[in-house]
């Protein structure tokens, strides 16, 4: 059975992580933000803005879900396949984008972004504040491939997902650093 303060841990965790993407995108250089190693990948700012759209689309779906017309305890299947999504995003694998609206601007604005994580945080946090503790072991999310997730499996499906995209924020980091320096590898 779940409980508020595992859930008030988990946010916290995410807002910790929210906290440092706006931290970047105050404090790092445009060019930075913006440097991608090839055309093929994406730079930091384009991470940052499929994080942005993956919290928003899972905010709109949790935030708009209506228990009176599904009440769905999560069984033994969605636990597994919570545990395989965040096995995956704590790994180095890599995976294609699963649907289009989450995939990153060309050239995302840094602004809207920060504005984003300003109102995000203090919207989500009063979400999961009020969060009936009767609901937390139903389903509220339906990940487009791991399926159906309670509160808590989807706080902890947005943490994870954003340390695995700051792990390759951290690569372009010490590849931008490199160029910079003048070594290249």
């Amino acid at each position: 059975m779940s409980s508020k303060p595992q859930l008030l841990k988990r946010w916290n965790n995410l807002k910790a992580l929210h906290h440092t993407y706006k931290e970047m995108l105050q404090d790092e250089s445009k060019e930075f933000l913006f440097f991608q190693p090839n055309e093929d990948k994406w730079s930091a700012a384009q991470v940052i803005n499929h994080l942005t759209k993956v919290d928003k689309n899972t905010y709109d779906f949790i935030t708009q879900f209506d228990f009176n017309r599904k009440k769905e305890k999560m069984g033994l299947r969605n636990k597994l396949n919570s545990l395989m999504l965040n096995y995956f995003l704590k790994s180095s694998l890599k995976a294609k984008v699963p649907v289009e609206s989450i995939y990153p601007e060309e050239k995302p604005d840094i602004e809207s972004m920060i504005s984003f994580y300003d109102d995000f945080t203090s919207k989500f946090e009063k979400f999961i504040e009020q969060f009936p503790e009767d609901k937390l072991d139903f389903f509220i999310f339906k990940h487009p491939l791991a399926g159906k997730l309670n509160i808590l499996q989807t706080v902890e499906f947005l943490t994870n997902h954003s340390r695995h995209h700051s792990i390759q924020i951290n690569k372009l980091k010490r590849k931008f650093n490199q160029l910079q320096n003048g070594r290249s590898t």
